[in-house]
């Protein structure tokens, strides 16, 4: 265990010193012996914003940002570590990817949403008059806030349906099923994007009842597909932007063929899919 987790039980603590002096009761020395550490981050690689102790900075999710921590002298640097939130549930999700980029730089890129914290720990060794050492410590926290993506999906109209099966009966039959089972035709559907590939819905149904899921999705920074339960149905969506003289909107495209080749295999079932078209509205 390094020494900044053996001092606190948790990252984000108050810094009981941002700078590092020498005693009082010391002779003064002539020369400037104060320690000073300043935090930068950076979202651009280019620009770098100051931070103090418990600063909360915003991160979007999938981001990337640099984080520095700039020692005025690190020749005296006795001991040093940088910490930061990991995931402790059972997801296996850590809140970062991270990598060491040397000289006290780091590179961090988001995997979800929440509050989690980084942590810097530096100890400063100074020689006295007397030649005997003495230590000074910097010790600061920062939050790193990281929202969901929010994404509202409104059908703008009914479905069209594909059927191409050996059986007029048959293909009456799953088009009442399509029409009963997969249809949510212009009801809202939110989504709260909490990691890069799962998240939360919700969806109201006719009767004004709320009902609430998980999804799952490749990407959900670029959402260009989305599956979720509903009313115990898996809906799978393809998303395709496209574009008419209206403007721009999204296709939506669910493929089920392989369910009902599953659940009529003595019939010839070729293709069986439904398609809208809908807004996808990022909040």
């Amino acid at each position: 265990m390094n020494n900044f987790l053996k001092i606190l039980p948790f990252i984000l603590v108050s810094a009981f010193t941002s700078s590092c002096n020498k005693s009082t009761d010391e002779p003064d020395d002539p020369e400037d012996d104060t320690n000073t550490v300043q935090l930068y981050y950076s979202t651009d690689g280019i620009s770098g914003e100051a931070l103090t102790d418990l600063d909360t900075i915003t991160i979007n999710l999938a981001d990337t940002f640099q984080f520095y921590v700039d020692i005025s002298d690190t020749s005296k640097v006795l001991d040093y570590s940088l910490d930061y939130s990991v995931d402790k549930s059972e997801t296996g999700i850590d809140p970062f990817n991270f990598e060491d980029k040397g000289e006290y730089q780091y590179l961090f890129s988001t995997n979800k949403s929440g509050i989690f914290g980084i942590g810097v720990f530096v100890s400063f060794r100074r020689d006295d008059y007397n030649y005997s050492a003495d230590l000074d410590y910097y010790l600061a926290g920062i939050y790193i806030n990281v929202p969901t993506i929010d994404y509202t999906i409104i059908s703008l109209e009914t479905p069209t349906y594909t059927i191409d099966v050996d059986d007029d009966a048959l293909k009456n039959e799953i088009t009442d099923e399509l029409e009963t089972k997969y249809t949510l035709s212009l009801r809202p559907l939110t989504l709260a994007s909490s990691t890069l590939t799962s998240g939360t819905y919700q969806l109201k149904d006719t009767s004004g009842e709320i009902y609430s899921g998980n999804f799952t999705s490749t990407d959900t920074y670029s959402l260009t597909d989305l599956s979720f339960i509903y009313n115990d149905i898996t809906f799978n969506y393809n998303l395709i932007e496209e574009e008419d003289g209206n403007g721009k909107y999204f296709l939506f495209t669910q493929d089920l063929t392989d369910i009902y080749q599953s659940k009529y295999p003595e019939h010839t079932i070729d293709k069986v899919a439904l398609t809208f078209r809908g807004f996808r509205n990022q909040d």
